[in-house]
């Protein structure tokens, strides 16, 4: 939240279960692991923290060089998928050690698209000029495929439910 807390509250009765302090705002959606028993929460103060989801007690946190805006996704093997204001798209193993990172150059608001659980990732950044529309491989980073679109890509992609799809869409008003 914008003052500095990350809260947990009990669903059916809206009593406050734990909060824990950041740096900065926090200002993306946070996500649970498959077992539900870790939430991870990226936050403006340059880090995704790995959260214990009964206490809030902090397992890890990883830094960025830049505030993470962008929503976290979660593949089928664990790993997280985000963006970052630094300009770089993320993926860290469960253990918050850095898988790999791929510089795409601007900012990254949008938040990921999984396609097969994370066989490709699907993303936009804040380019103008250049490739803003990126597909990369969840294992290794590579871009499979980039495009350009005519204003920079804010908002997050969209996969089709047979995965023959991607929409995007883009402030050039298409």
């Amino acid at each position: 939240s914008d003052d500095h807390w990350i809260y947990a509250f009990d669903s059916a009765t809206g009593k406050l279960k734990w909060k824990h302090g950041t740096a900065d705002e926090g200002g993306s959606k946070c996500v649970f692991n498959s077992e539900g028993n870790i939430v991870y929460c990226a936050t403006d103060d340059n880090s995704l923290r790995a959260l214990d989801a009964i206490d809030g007690s902090l397992i890890w946190k990883f830094s960025t060089g830049g505030a993470v805006t962008s929503s976290t996704r979660v593949g089928t093997d664990g790993t997280l998928y985000f963006g970052c204001l630094d300009g770089f798209f993320y993926a860290v193993n469960p253990d918050g050690s850095l898988k790999w990172k791929r510089n795409l150059r601007e900012e990254i608001w949008s938040s990921p698209a999984l396609l097969a659980g994370g066989k490709a990732v699907f993303i936009g950044s804040m380019s103008e000029g250049s490739a803003n529309v990126f597909s990369l491989s969840g294992e290794t980073g590579e871009i499979l495929w980039s495009y350009e679109t005519g204003g920079p890509v804010f908002s997050s992609p969209a996969v089709s439910h047979d995965g023959n799809s991607v929409f995007v869409c883009s402030f050039d008003a298409n």
